[in-house]
């Protein structure tokens, strides 16, 4: 367990596991929604580095610390000016 906001660990013992391709995102993202299903029992946190297909909402659960992040982030970028896909899809930006 950690401290940091936005970590896996944040406030609870975590157990990280990794999986490697070669170069195949689109095989490995269309596994992704089974491996997440699968891991659900555990309410699992993604790694911020690694691929994954959580929604906004299930981010937003996971991460107690979430909606001060937003705001954060917001305060830094209140425009969106550095937003992207991926932080739309979390909710960080409209």
């Amino acid at each position: 367990a950690d401290e940091l906001w936005m970590s896996p660990a944040y406030q609870r013992p975590s157990l990280c596991i990794g999986f490697t391709w070669r170069k195949h995102p689109a095989e490995v993202a269309a596994l992704l929604p089974a491996i997440e299903a699968a891991l659900e029992p555990f309410e699992p946190r993604p790694h911020w580095g690694k691929l994954f297909d959580f929604e906004g909402v299930v981010v937003s659960d996971r991460f107690k610390r979430f909606p001060g992040f937003k705001r954060l982030a917001r305060s830094y970028d209140p425009t969106g000016k550095f937003s992207n896909r991926f932080l739309r899809k979390i909710g960080v930006h409209a």
